[in-house]
């Protein structure tokens, strides 16, 4: 039986040492999760109404389709893209019971704007690509003391999922939301059943 166990055991060994090892990011230092608003032209905040409104017809989970100017929003500058906007699901459109909300990326091109990402959660951040384009991290609760981080890299059209991490607390929930991005306080884990988006 030893002969034969041994055999059996040869492609699960070679299957373990050919399985990729997790890979992490570092935890961005800019997670933001305040939106302050945009200042726009009159004609600059139409086109981003039209863009916004556009997305907004797809989603089927609104209680109830407000204007643009009740969501928030928040500048982001996004290298050879130029300075775009992002806006956040308000309390009755977009958002969950916990917080997390859909979160849109758009920036301006000579007929209007374009959305470029799209993602879920309650915090963003710039993360340092090494190209003319940064990459974009999202955090979402993964409830129990767990938060996942995304991130995302622009493939020459549009933002699509790359990595992901789960931030597990140290010593139960962290204390301020800024500790959840503090590697001092959680531990970087893999994600489970992460679907890495190549479209």
């Amino acid at each position: 039986m030893r002969p034969l166990l041994r055999i059996l055991m040869i492609p699960v060994c070679l299957l373990l040492q050919t399985a990729p090892a997790p890979r992490f990011f570092p935890i961005p230092e800019n997670m933001q999760y305040e939106f302050p608003g945009v200042t726009l032209s009159d004609s600059d905040a139409s086109a981003l109404e039209k863009a916004f409104a556009a997305d907004l017809s797809k989603q089927d989970w609104c209680e109830k389709k407000a204007p643009l100017a009740e969501f928030p929003s928040a500048p982001i500058s996004l290298g050879k893209l130029g300075h775009g906007v992002l806006v956040k699901g308000n309390a009755d459109c977009l958002c969950g019971a916990t917080g997390q909300c859909e979160m849109f990326v758009y920036v301006r091109e000579k007929n209007g704007y374009r959305t470029v990402a799209e993602s879920f959660g309650w915090a963003f951040g710039i993360v340092d690509s090494k190209s003319d384009v940064p990459d974009l991290a999202f955090a979402s609760s993964g409830g129990g003391g767990l938060m996942n981080l995304i991130l995302q890299n622009y493939n020459g059209r549009k933002y699509v999922d790359k990595l992901c991490e789960m931030l597990v607390s140290e010593e139960g929930f962290p204390k301020t939301p800024d500790d959840w991005f503090n590697p001092k306080v959680v531990k970087v884990r893999p994600c489970e059943n992460f679907d890495q988006h190549s479209k």
